[in-house]
């Protein structure tokens, strides 16, 4: 990857891989420690409940903070073995993707696809202290492995509804945003979704039945000026609504290697990985349409990276439509 394919200036971000590799583990090798943990319940993978992954109270409550979340087990800490000084690289020029990336490991393999992105690349920056069980003098830091899966299905849904707006899809827009009578000046995005194999499907809400997906529902009001039937400005609005409340952990600071200029740096890899998504949203990272892989365009219309992915997706354009082989 050619950095000169991102704009990246002005973001400045160094993260670290420990060498030795990641295992999970449970509270039979290890316990947690961390602020007022006996408080908050245990919350296993088991009962995972992916219908409050964005509620903007839910939001607001965890963003910066560690919760039950966080300290329910099994969790990601560090192979024991030779001490060997972590790896550093740089995320927004070395892997200006890597957001996307994140989202399409397979929740249905989640140990192994975790364990095997978390060696490339670290973890993702919610860390707890682990005390070892037996080994009492031995502290590691491990991070949760239902955090993982709730920030995978977060970013996955959203980049999924981010495609939708980028092709400008308004009849499928349609299908999730409302303008509930006779409020004028209220507009509801009411969805649900599911995962197979890394790709997530956005689907139109239809009543309570829960059985194929998972519900959301967000009130915008009107103080945006968005109009009634204005679909892709309401949908936009949503989405910005929605990474706006995971860029909180960006801070300004001042890069002595840039001669003190300024530059916004991530606290951890998913604020890291939320930026991303952000560079993608703005333009300053173009994707294409077909195998989402960076590229620079020749023309400001350009949308695919090369003739072979327009073709295919055409094809498979084709195809979806009822086209022949």
């Amino acid at each position: 990857m050619e950095t000169e394919l991102i704009e990246t200036k002005g973001y400045e971000f160094t993260w670290r891989v420990f060498p030795n590799g990641y295992e999970l583990a449970d509270k039979s090798l290890y316990e947690c420690r961390g602020r007022a943990q006996e408080s908050l319940p245990d919350a296993p993978l088991t009962e995972y409940d992916p219908n409050n992954l964005f509620l903007l109270r839910r939001l607001l409550l965890r963003h910066g903070n560690l919760d039950a979340t966080d300290f329910s087990s099994p969790w990601l800490v560090p192979k024991q073995g030779e001490y060997q000084p972590p790896k550093e690289y740089r995320p927004l020029h070395d892997e200006p993707v890597l957001h996307r990336k994140f989202a399409s490991l397979k929740t249905e393999n989640l140990n192994s696809e975790v364990l095997n992105f978390a060696a490339r690349f670290g973890l993702l920056g919610r860390n707890l202290v682990m005390l070892h069980s037996v080994n009492t003098v031995l502290s590691v830091y491990g991070e949760s492995l239902l955090r993982w899966r709730t920030e995978i299905d977060k970013m996955g849904v959203l980049l999924a509804l981010w495609d939708w707006i980028e092709r400008e899809e308004a009849g499928k827009l349609g299908q999730l945003v409302t303008w509930p009578e006779p409020l004028e000046h209220l507009m509801v995005v009411r969805f649900k979704w599911k995962s197979d194999r890394g790709r997530y499907q956005i689907l139109q809400w239809k009543g309570e039945n829960m059985e194929d997906g998972y519900g959301h529902v967000w009130i915008g009001f009107g103080n945006t000026g968005i109009e009634r039937g204005e679909i892709l400005r309401a949908a936009r609005h949503f989405l910005c609504d929605m990474l706006n409340h995971h860029l909180h952990g960006i801070a300004p600071a001042l890069i002595p290697e840039l001669g003190y200029q300024e530059a916004f740096v991530p606290g951890k890899l998913i604020d890291a990985l939320w930026l991303m998504f952000m560079l993608e949203v703005n333009g300053k990272v173009r994707t294409c349409w077909y195998c989402r892989s960076p590229f620079e365009p020749a023309r400001k219309d350009n949308v695919y990276c090369s003739n072979k992915c327009k073709r295919m997706a055409y094809y498979y354009a084709k195809q979806r439509k009822g086209g022949t082989k």
